[in-house]
């Protein structure tokens, strides 16, 4: 974090809980570098590292439960487009995995992730369509036993929606029982995407990219790269994290527009959302879910 950041920060929060400059100090440098007991108690002049560890964690599980940084409101700071491949997009989401330690018990399945061949935790965001700001983040869960669809079907993302709002996601997120998630489009059987959907889905990858950005962010603090801890500890240091970046974004945004103004940004984001209001449309309702196996009073021949 900046100066400015820290200041925001220390004022904003660790005052009312009565944590120094230096127990926050402590905290970022452990979520920043995650440095062994010993080498983090040499850095910070403590006598063992049993010292060290009592000092990091206290401000971290606070900060994590009093930090009201991402809210689902940060989506209407944002511009929303009304045509093009991303209309009515409010907010684009996606998962990322977070390595952690290997499951002494019979839960190493759960964890295990194919894609990264390596045990993690997941955890799905959604951010504004235009800022970037974080909007939501999910509770964290083992990297093997859930999908992304299914993370945000429990985080009831779709509820807190207006009826015009739609989510841009990737192809992983396609289904029929959630139809507000808008995502590319996709290569029929033995044929080809024509030149306008290609042209298409390069625009709607390159507004999507913005949740990209928030990864590459987080994946600057080693915390969340590789993990030695009680996992039951990861999910309070990711909340933590994921509020600091944004108060990063708050105050170095990745998508910097330096042509408008804020106050005319501001205007043309209110207009935005007024007009999407007239011209939404509601979401289509979803088909309803099959069911499978035997109807009851069937007989098998």
């Amino acid at each position: 974090l900046s100066i400015r950041e820290f200041i925001y920060v220390y004022e904003t929060y660790c005052e009312k809980h009565y944590i120094t400059v230096k127990d926050l100090l402590l905290s970022l440098h452990f979520c920043w570098k995650y440095p062994e007991g010993h080498a983090g108690a040499s850095v910070w002049r403590f006598k063992c590292r049993q010292t060290y560890a009592s000092k990091i964690w206290k401000p971290i599980i606070i900060l994590s439960a009093t930090m009201k940084e991402i809210k689902i409101e940060n989506r209407r700071k944002s511009v929303l487009h009304i045509t093009g491949p991303e209309e009515y997009c409010s907010l684009y989401t996606d998962s990322t995995d977070c390595m952690v330690n290997k499951p002494k018990h019979g839960d190493a399945k759960k964890y295990y992730t194919f894609k990264r061949r390596k045990f993690a935790m997941r955890y799905a965001i959604c951010v504004s369509c235009d800022t970037g700001d974080i909007c939501w983040v999910s509770d964290g869960d083992p990297a093997g036993s859930i999908g992304d669809i299914t993370i945000n079907r429990r985080g009831g993302i779709a509820e807190q929606l207006e009826f015009f709002e739609r989510i841009g996601a990737d192809g992983a997120y396609r289904c029929k029982r959630d139809p507000q998630y808008r995502c590319p489009h996709r290569k029929p059987r033995n044929g080809t995407l024509t030149e306008e959907q290609i042209k298409e889905n390069n625009a709607f990858g390159a507004r999507r990219s913005v949740v990209e950005n928030v990864f590459a962010r987080l994946k600057q603090f080693q915390c969340m790269t590789r993990w030695r801890h009680n996992r039951d500890l990861h999910p309070i240091v990711a909340k933590f994290v994921f509020n600091m970046l944004q108060v990063k974004q708050r105050f170095r945004p990745i998508r910097n527009l330096k042509d408008v103004p804020a106050d005319v940004y501001e205007e043309l984001a209110t207009e935005s959302w007024a007009e999407a209001e007239q011209k939404g449309k509601p979401i289509p309702l979803a088909p309803p879910k099959r069911k499978r196996g035997r109807p009851k009073g069937s007989k098998n021949k």
